[in-house]
């Protein structure tokens, strides 16, 4: 059609590439009183020459005074998390480090303690330090560009956040699992054989560093093969008709091409340990010794742990949230989750500490009480504290090998004597 050219009776005719005649068009307006009215020429030769030509005596007038648009406003719109909500997560995750500390500085102190010496204080302190670097994870995990303006630092945010998440839930509960693990292991060889096994605490970091090598392999792999990296995240567009507009939410989120296929293999892992954990806990709920055995409190955590992992992981993975709820929720699920096990793991053991006025604990059933003396006295006290806590001792071992020539306290005796 281009190629085509001729005159006719208008004059030259000829054709556009679509099909369109090049030649004079009207540009015309409708008035408000419904007229058509001509404001103008347009006039497009076969020279591909352009010319407007606007009337002298009429000019364009708009509805409202403003030229209207010929397609939507597209407006695009951070949708970073809500401040508010990230430093009212922060506040509570650094109230959970001090706890964290606190329990560690307890327990370090108290560490000859028998309520605390018997319960593996060492592990603990592992425990710990998981649940400090799970109150972390809250922190990292809610920092983006309306908290941190480099780019550089987002990226480094993104490859340590879930190693803070996954290494602090490995020692945490690591230990629990390990602790239940012991006295799982050893009532269980004492049922069958009445065979004293040892199981020390080097047994049950062995069985941590397992389940932590296990860790830095995938994540190690994640890192390599295909990092998490900061990248903007298109959210459904909103429409504004009453401002001719569409909204196009964005948001920045860590992400990378294989981070789901190393997400689900962590919680595969994750998943089979809480439930062997959780058939531990059950199998040692009856253990009547509570001064060596703090399976009650450990399996409360573990099953607590358990169903808020139930929960979290589908509505994490599956529900459509905004930022700022999504991230209010999980933080709310680990700062709970965590609280809980450092509390049901610590307070009861400070707590005993605390109605008993020396370090000497009461013997279990010898009904000695040591009373503290008056600072006063100084070295006279100390040196019956001394005699009075090697006579327990001794007494506490009498009592020990007594237990084992029954057959009702052997499996008590059994435990006593590991721990």
């Amino acid at each position: 059609m281009e190629n085509v050219y001729f005159v006719g009776l208008t004059g030259p005719v000829s054709f556009t590439k679509t099909g369109d005649r090049y030649g004079v068009m009207k540009i015309e307006q409708l008035s408000q009183d419904g007229v058509e009215e001509t404001i103008g020429l347009y006039n497009m030769n076969y020279l591909q020459e352009h010319h407007i030509r606007w009337q002298s005596n009429r000019s364009l007038v708009f509805l409202g005074n403003s030229v209207p648009r010929d397609s939507p406003l597209h407006i695009t719109v951070n949708r970073n998390l809500n401040t508010s909500v990230y430093y009212a997560m922060v506040t509570l995750s650094c109230l959970g480090m001090v706890f964290s500390l606190v329990c560690i500085a307890g327990n370090v102190y108290y560490r000859e303690s028998r309520a605390v010496k018997l319960s593996s204080p060492r592990v603990n302190n592992v425990i710990a330090i998981g649940c400090l670097l799970c109150y972390v994870y809250v922190c990292f995990m809610g920092l983006d560009p309306a908290t941190v303006r480099s780019e550089r630092v987002l990226s480094t945010v993104c490859m340590i956040t879930p190693w803070c998440l996954t290494v602090g839930f490995t020692l945490s509960f690591g230990g629990l699992f390990s602790k239940t693990w012991r006295v799982a292991t050893i009532f269980t060889s004492a049922k069958k054989s009445n065979k004293k096994i040892i199981i020390k605490d080097t047994h049950l970091f062995g069985v941590m560093a397992v389940l932590l090598v296990v860790d830095v392999i995938v994540l190690g792999a994640w890192l390599l093969i295909d990092p998490l990296q900061p990248v903007e995240h298109h959210l459904p567009t909103e429409d504004k008709p009453e401002d001719d507009a569409v909204i196009h939410p964005v948001t920045t989120v860590c992400k990378s091409g294989q981070a789901s296929v190393f997400t689900w293999v962590l919680y595969a892992f994750k998943g089979l340990v809480l439930i062997y954990g959780s058939f531990l806990a059950w199998e040692t709920r009856k253990v009547r010794m509570k001064e060596l055995n703090d399976s009650k409190q450990i399996g409360i955590c573990i099953y607590t742990v358990f169903i808020l992992c139930a929960v979290a992981v589908p509505i994490v993975n599956f529900a459509d949230m905004r930022k700022s709820v999504l991230y209010g929720f999980v933080s709310l699920l680990v700062l709970f989750a965590t609280t809980i096990t450092l509390g049901f793991v610590f307070i009861p053991k400070f707590y005993k500490l605390n109605r008993v006025e020396v370090e000497s604990e009461e013997p279990a059933r010898s009904g000695t009480k040591v009373t503290q003396l008056s600072s006063h006295q100084g070295g006279v006290a100390d040196a019956l504290r001394l005699t009075i806590q090697q006579k327990d001792e001794k007494i506490y071992e009498l009592e020990t090998k007594l237990r084992a020539l029954t057959t009702s306290g052997a499996e008590d005796d059994l435990l006593e004597e590991e721990l």
